[in-house]
């Protein structure tokens, strides 16, 4: 019976250590409907705008800064390359499911 334990335990032990875990943000299953009358702003023409200003982009959440401080980069530079197509955007939890 103990021996039955152990291989029992060593196999529980085994079968977790090997099994791949992967997890990342995937972002919506269902994109969302925009109207055909929205023009999105360029981040290089959103920086100089005063903070809480309403803007319409699109792009990229690039990398989280703090609890609700991303980092956005719109479409001409996906990776975020250009500081001067990357802006800090504040989304709160409340707002934002990810």
């Amino acid at each position: 019976m103990r021996r039955y334990l152990f291989f029992c335990t060593l196999a529980v032990l085994a079968a977790s250590t090997v099994a791949p875990v992967s997890a990342y943000f995937q972002g919506p299953s269902v994109q969302p409907k925009v109207p055909g009358n929205i023009t999105f702003t360029p981040v290089a023409q959103v920086k100089p705008l005063a903070d809480d200003s309403i803007v319409a982009m699109r792009g990229f959440l690039i990398r989280q800064v703090d609890d609700d401080e991303y980092l956005f980069a719109d479409e001409s530079d996906p990776e975020g390359n250009d500081p001067n197509n990357v802006i800090k955007v504040e989304i709160k939890s409340a707002v934002f499911q990810g």
